[in-house]
């Protein structure tokens, strides 16, 4: 559990719950699904135009310089480097976590220069915040293999004591809207025939 968080609603009417191990697993209501436990869940405050970014390169559609761009929960390392996350006890520095699109990584780590987009991401359930779950595992041939899940904004949060947040009750404050680990600084690049933005890593 998140911070005495039991679970969370978004603005679709998705579910999350948490286990004891801190894994969240999504009830989709629109569709009556219970999916998969997911390894890792952070949440970003994305303005509608990083959402869409996001949602382009989660969907294998930006490119640069040939290169695929792809989506994850990262964490800024003391050299400046940027890890990958792929469970919650790979987590050294928590305040420093982000959510990334990259465009090429070596034994999970990148540099600066891979980034196409960042912006910071936090464990804690927040009002307002987009959430974005992952998990990396192996299917029946022994292949590796990661899902990804770019979600709705929270709207509603549920205490361990049964309390509730909600959008309406609670709004997003200035000082919760990011984490200041990895801030969104964006230039133009050319991305095949679209013009996307890149980030860089760094306080």
């Amino acid at each position: 559990m998140a911070n005495g968080v039991r679970s969370f609603q978004t603005a679709q009417g998705s579910i999350y719950t948490y286990d004891a191990s801190g894994r969240t697993t999504r009830y989709k209501t629109a569709t009556h699904e219970q999916m998969v436990p997911q390894d890792v869940t952070v949440f970003a405050n994305l303005s509608l135009q990083q959402e869409q970014e996001f949602l382009e390169a989660h969907r294998g559609t930006v490119l640069r310089d040939g290169k695929r761009v792809k989506v994850y929960v990262a964490e800024k390392q003391p050299d400046g480097t940027g890890r990958i996350i792929e469970h919650l006890d790979d987590i050294d520095y928590p305040d420093k976590l982000a959510l990334v699109g990259i465009d090429g990584k070596s034994n999970g780590r990148f540099g600066a220069d891979n980034v196409v987009m960042a912006v910071g991401a936090t464990l804690d359930p927040t009002l307002g915040m987009n959430t974005f779950d992952t998990r990396s595992y192996r299917d029946g041939e022994g292949t590796f293999m990661r899902e990804r899940h770019l979600g709705n904004k929270v709207t509603e949060i549920e205490h361990i004591d049964r309390s509730i947040s909600s959008a309406s009750r609670a709004p997003v404050t200035a000082a919760a809207r990011t984490n200041a680990a990895l801030t969104y600084r964006p230039r133009t690049i050319a991305a095949g025939n679209r013009q996307h933005q890149t980030g860089s890593l760094g306080l």
